[in-house]
């Protein structure tokens, strides 16, 4: 099929992929033999986002070998988020990615909380700043020359932010009886319910209580706040949470039974909280502490206030990091997931400049007037891992390897004669939950080769000790440097060098080639020009730090010659903290 530039097709999709470059787009086919694809936005990384069978998307050129170069008919996706027109304007915190100007006119290009960028033409654009935030009045969708785009206008009351705004948040009272409370903003946030969605008339309490739950982590990686549950958008009309009662019970993933028939109205409150309190161990154990849920009775309706603290650590759920910018929440992407974390573990300066840069703008890498603010405010970027839950797990010795100079192994105990009086170079011991959570064991050689072998397979499914073998029957040659342990989830760092340049690339563990034996060379972790002069281990836990790095194949990004500098620097200052061997 020929695609004419200017127009727009509907593309069959595939789903969401990782691109050979290591970012996510979404593949489409045409129904024929040709793929492609699209950058996706950022609400639909969320992992509650389906996509539709099709999606309609816009040629803008071709590439050069005649293929359509394609993006998201932006018509299409404003539709899937705004109404056509509006009645009452709905306001709406969004993130300034760039102040410019388009002739004589200045404009703001901002971005919204779905991650989809518009451009606001103001005459007082000077009075704004990049990373900053604007709120704004939506009316509705325009469509012109084929184009589509938001209708916005300034609401009576400017509001933007900047560091020395920021004021600690202190919650109002409670028991005041109040019949209006406000509008949403970086403290407040209103919710109908727990159980139906503002679009729906339809039950769905697992989809609901997964935004509550975000909302409420939001407010955790900011400032805390309040949440209001009974209560609409506008702050003022109450609906009260007496519907969710019936549905309390029907959750698939809720293994609790919530029953209100026959109760009175604490017990149903009671219940109500038990509702909220037990989804909250889906953000992580410490979660339900940060958070104090009480009823008020107004106008005839119950509502719940739910006031949630700021957390000391990092709050994700299902995986992604959320933090509540203006009246919106926002999922951190890339570099701000760093620099989020560092300012949850090392000072209140670094919560400042998050709040003040937005959690949607990706921050230059060579940004120096970034970080000599972010120095000025006196936060240290010492790197630290993020914190990890109790460990309960299965210490017990399952198999000890114990590998010596003359290409033998044993599954014996600790410094065990070998039976040629040969010496053990090295051995590891390998402990129950390790087999039980299928981790691999990583052995490096010399030359630049790394064999992964399952934790519960091949040389494993034997029983007992003293079952000798060996693990350099095909490559006599071959040098056992190095012998450890790592989760699927985990990273390795590969450093090679060619012609006196130094390139590094992070590969995730669950893509090192699998053998079934010890005696296997592995795989090669550079291509075969290139000197490989360093493999090193990096935890799951560090993946913020090193996402920009991870590439699945070839010698990686140029150390000394590449826009990722931070990130390397940060992986650089990771392997100098990690006890390897």
């Amino acid at each position: 099929m020929e695609y004419q530039a200017g127009n727009s097709y509907e593309f069959n999709v595939q789903g969401l992929k990782q691109g050979p470059d290591g970012e996510l787009y979404v593949y489409l086919d045409d129904g024929n033999v040709f793929t492609y694809r699209v950058k996706p936005y950022s609400f639909q990384l969320e992992p509650s986002y389906q996509f539709p069978n099709k999606l309609l998307c816009d040629v803008f050129g071709t590439n050069y070998r005649d293929q359509p170069l394609l993006r998201q008919n932006k018509e299409a996706i404003l539709e899937e988020h705004y109404e056509r027109s509006y009645d009452i304007y709905p306001r709406i915190d969004f993130s300034i990615l760039k102040v410019g100007k388009d002739g004589s006119a200045s404009y703001l290009l901002i971005q919204d909380e779905y991650g989809i960028p518009h451009r606001y033409y103001t005459k007082s654009a000077e009075d704004y700043e990049v990373g900053g935030s604007i709120e704004l009045c939506v009316k509705g969708i325009i469509s012109r020359n084929g184009k589509a785009y938001l209708e916005l206008i300034e609401p009576r009351e400017r509001k933007h932010f900047t560091i020395k705004d920021l004021t600690p948040y202190v919650a109002p009272d409670v028991n005041n009886q109040q019949t209006t409370f406000g509008k949403e903003d970086l403290h407040t946030e209103f919710k109908t319910s727990i159980v139906f969605s503002a679009k729906s008339s339809e039950a769905d309490i697992d989809a609901q209580m997964l935004i509550i739950l975000k909302e409420i982590a939001a407010f955790m990686n900011a400032e805390g706040g309040r949440m209001y549950i009974g209560v609409k958008d506008d702050g003022e009309t109450i609906t009260g949470i007496e519907n969710d009662y019936p549905h309390l019970g029907e959750s698939d993933i809720d293994r609790y039974t919530y029953d209100v028939k026959g109760k009175t109205e604490q017990q149903k409150q009671d219940i109500y909280e038990n509702k909220i309190r037990n989804s909250l161990k889906h953000i992580n154990s410490i979660a339900g502490s940060l958070v104090n849920i009480s009823f008020q009775k107004i106008e005839n309706h119950t509502i719940c206030v739910i006031d949630i603290k700021p957390s000391p650590k990092p709050m994700f759920v299902n995986g992604i990091l959320y933090q509540r910018q203006g009246a919106s929440c926002r999922p951190l992407q890339r570099d701000d997931i760093s620099y989020f974390v560092l300012s949850k573990l090392q000072g209140d300066a670094m919560t400042a400049f998050l709040n003040n840069y937005g959690a949607d703008m990706n921050v230059p890498e060579e940004d120096e007037d970034v970080a000599e603010e972010v120095n000025n405010n006196g936060a240290s970027l010492t790197l630290v891992p993020l914190p990890t839950e109790d460990d309960d797990r299965d210490h017990t010795i399952w198999k000890q390897l114990c590998f010596y100079s003359d290409g033998s192994y044993s599954e014996r105990r600790a410094n065990y004669p070998n039976q040629n009086n040969a010496h053990e170079v090295h051995n590891i011991t390998i402990e129950k939950y390790q087999k039980k959570e299928h981790q691999v064991l990583l052995m490096q050689y010399n030359g630049g080769f790394l064999n992964a072998v399952n934790c519960d397979n091949g040389p494993f499914n034997q029983q007992g000790w003293g079952r000798n073998g060996s693990y350099l029957a095909k490559d006599r040659s071959a040098r056992l440097e190095r012998v450890w342990c790592a989760d699927s989830h985990d990273f390795v760092a590969v450093y090679c060098e060619k012609d006196g340049a130094t390139y590094v690339r992070v590969v995730n563990v669950s893509d090192i080639g699998v053998h079934n034996n010890l005696h296997s060379h592995g795989n090669l972790m550079a291509p075969g020009e290139y000197n490989v002069v360093g493999i090193y281990h990096i935890p799951a836990s560090y993946h913020p730090y090193i996402v920009q790095l991870i590439k699945r194949v070839g010698p990686g990004y140029d150390v000394d010659g590449n826009k990722k500098q931070k990130s390397i620097q940060r992986l650089n200052e990771i392997i100098k903290s990690l006890p390897h061997s």
